[in-house]
């Protein structure tokens, strides 16, 4: 498990950006000060992994906003391709149960240990930062 190892790494930074130019520009300024970033889906789907790949070359360390929530199987799968691609942490929603919480946690330590490397953190996502009173109590 990674643990902090100076206050620099309990800081994340969000790439909320759309292109491999705004992450470089972003991420040689902040690495000294930033743990790590924060890559979600907007900037996955714009640029895919190279966003990843970009962060790593540039000595930063990635984490990676998906909220994994679907069957086990294909969580399992989507788990053990970030390990593949040096993710350092990601998450997942744990409303997809425990049989997907559990799966995914198997799968993530098998293939870390496989590829002998360091197994990502996963977070529990349990409620989403947009939903308010009503939304608890009305939807």
């Amino acid at each position: 498990m990674i643990k902090p190892m100076s206050p620099k790494d309990r800081i994340i930074l969000a790439l909320d950006v759309d292109t491999l130019d705004e992450v470089r520009e972003l991420v040689i300024e902040l690495k000294d000060y930033v743990g790590y970033f924060k890559i979600g889906l907007p900037l996955i789907i714009n640029c895919g992994f190279e966003a990843v790949r970009l962060i790593e070359e540039l000595g930063g360390k990635c984490y990676y906003d998906g909220k994994f929530h679907d069957i086990p199987n294909t969580v399992q799968k989507a788990c053990i391709n970030l390990v593949k691609n040096n993710i350092h942490f990601f998450n997942i929603h744990i409303q997809g149960g425990s049989k997907m919480t559990t799966s995914a946690v198997k799968a993530v330590k098998a293939a870390a240990k496989r590829l002998e490397k360091e197994p990502p953190v996963i977070l529990g996502v349990t409620l989403l930062s947009s939903f308010g009173q009503r939304s608890l109590t009305e939807e």
